[in-house]
């Protein structure tokens, strides 16, 4: 079989620009954190993809309902065979008001009476005003384990 690379409508693939090909054997949905903040509810068998070229994306809790867990793993896929890689379970009441990450590649799925609202965002500039207030929970997720062999190289990966 043969088959190609193509982009989103408003999205011009071409070379000066990086981007990442997410291999996978199951059908999900595949998010892009810009540096604008988008927001998304996950539910119950919908598995969510957060893809970005560049390396570093933050997740905001903005809510979780349900009797369950959230789990996040680097990479996409159904398993390990395919790059998919745990990160880290939390219950619904204990998922930490900020994640960041610095794979460029997050699977986040939530158990099936699980809710769970998040904000997203890749902008980990110093002007993009992510503001961690005194008692919330950080989580900071770095694994070398993703399919993203370009993070793997040499490189410096800042956050301010």
């Amino acid at each position: 079989t043969s088959w190609k690379i193509v982009a989103d409508d408003d999205f011009d693939l071409n070379c000066s620009q990086e981007f990442s090909l997410v291999l996978s054997s199951n059908t999900r949905k595949v998010l892009k954190p810009l540096k604008l903040k988008g927001y998304s509810e996950l539910t119950a068998n919908v598995p969510r993809v957060f893809a970005v070229p560049q390396t570093g994306m933050w997740f905001l809790n903005k809510g979780c309902v349900g009797d369950g867990n959230v789990t996040v793993y680097t990479g996409a896929g159904k398993d390990e065979s395919e790059k998919l890689y745990l990160f880290r379970s939390w219950s619904c009441e204990s998922v930490p008001d900020w994640i960041f990450s610095f794979d460029s590649v997050i699977t986040i799925v939530v158990d099936p009476s699980v809710t769970y609202k998040v904000m997203y965002s890749t902008d980990l500039s110093a002007d993009s005003k992510v503001v961690v207030a005194w008692g919330q929970a950080i989580t900071i997720l770095s694994s070398g384990r993703s399919d993203d062999l370009q993070n793997l190289g040499r490189g410096s990966n800042t956050a301010y």
